[in-house]
């Protein structure tokens, strides 16, 4: 069986947020931030834990609104090439979020 974290959850528990967490090497209230997020420009649930970790890489640990991809890269005028260096860039530095 392949854990997820719970990003699919509509409502995690407190255990699995906990999990996820320990798991990713988190604190807990970043892990919290990773569940339950739509899209402020499109409404679209955001479902990946990518897409969450280069929200609140951008935006800050503390941002209190999220994005999908596609708008996030309009926002900061990132195309899809930039986009996969800074993914690659972030995990390779040994990033948390990711």
């Amino acid at each position: 069986m392949w854990w997820n974290g719970g990003v699919m959850r509509k409502e995690p528990t407190e255990d699995v947020v906990v999990q996820f967490a320990d798991r990713n090497s988190l604190d807990v209230e970043i892990a919290r931030k990773y569940f339950g997020h739509i899209c402020e420009s499109c409404g679209k649930k955001i479902k990946s834990k990518e897409v969450m970790a280069m929200n609140l890489k951008l935006s800050g640990r503390n941002a209190g609104k999220f994005y999908c991809k596609k708008h996030l890269m309009d926002i900061y005028r990132i195309d899809k090439i930039k986009w996969d260096e800074m993914v690659k860039g972030f995990k390779s530095d040994g990033c948390e979020l990711f």
